[in-house]
């Protein structure tokens, strides 16, 4: 299986956003009205939903396109949750998790994908009724017939690339316990290059729960008894749940660059950067982090 997400914020937006979350390695691919997310590998439908979640704040909308030999799923999430629509074989046995993506076009999928898309609910039902074939094909059509055509032209670039560009990371218990998903949605940028050297930054945030262990564990005899089951919750929270996250954000900080941008179609050289700014840029590579 094949899948990719794409939100409408710009690479340099997204990028913040995914280091800020602690994200696994991911590959952009921008297009004219947004972002494309590839990875990380293997790539399934676990996985395609967790870039759903990770690429979004709030109630902000997300599309997902999966595709896998002659079948496609296109699924949106929203406020609302995930939900879509599959292209294929109707006897083509679903993955558990797009078990909401039926063959028909429901009113509630429409109207999501519709929305996620920055499209209106009857454009999408007229371009999935002008439109045939099957797997990531029917996709690109359907995203011409939107008149998306940068993202059409995309996620064509995307399959005929194949899995080579995306970044390998295998799920870790890790990041089941304190990864991508278990990190607040607002967290620490990105630094910039000349204060990536600042490994006294990294030292103090791990550092920052001990030390205060340090300093309150010694006031604890000194308190009423009731107190003591509090404190107990406060410091096991912060030692099994608060400092592992910390240690994790640290570390994922750290590394060369989880979130390489692919350009092929020269849209970051060709549009103007209001801050001056030199515009992430590097070619497909295989990270693992």
């Amino acid at each position: 299986m094949r899948i990719a997400v794409w939100v409408s914020e710009a690479p340099g937006e997204l990028r913040e956003l995914l280091f800020g979350r602690s994200a696994r390695p991911r590959r952009l691919v921008p297009t004219e009205n947004g972002t494309f997310l590839l990875g990380p590998s293997p790539e399934n439908a676990k996985v395609l939903l967790d870039g759903l979640r990770v690429a979004t704040l709030g109630a902000q909308p997300a599309t997902g396109f999966a595709w896998d030999g002659d079948t496609a799923w296109l699924v949106a999430r929203t406020e609302r949750g995930v939900t879509g629509v599959r292209f294929g074989p109707e006897d083509r046995a679903l993955p558990k998790r797009f078990a909401d993506a039926d063959a028909g076009l429901s009113e509630r999928a429409e109207t999501d994908i519709a929305y996620a898309l920055g499209r209106d609910p009857l454009s999408l039902r007229a371009a999935v009724a002008r439109t045939s074939g099957t797997g990531v094909g029917r996709l690109v059509a359907v995203l011409r017939e939107l008149d998306l055509g940068s993202e059409a032209t995309a996620l064509a670039w995307v399959h005929e690339q194949g899995p080579a560009p995306v970044p390998v990371h295998r799920r870790r218990w890790v990041d089941a316990w304190c990864g991508e998903l278990r990190q607040a949605r607002t967290g620490l940028s990105r630094p910039d290059a000349e204060e990536r050297s600042g490994a006294l930054r990294d030292v103090g945030r791990v550092a920052m729960v001990p030390v205060a262990l340090l300093l309150v564990l010694p006031l604890v005899p000194r308190l009423d008894p009731w107190w003591l089951p509090v404190v107990g919750v406060l410091v096991g929270y912060a030692a099994v749940v608060v400092q592992p996250r910390v240690v994790l954000s640290a570390l994922r900080h750290r590394r060369p660059d989880p979130f390489p941008v692919s350009d092929p179609f020269g849209l970051l050289a060709a549009a103007p950067d209001p801050d001056g700014e030199q515009r992430p840029h590097l070619e497909p590579g295989i990270v693992d982090a």
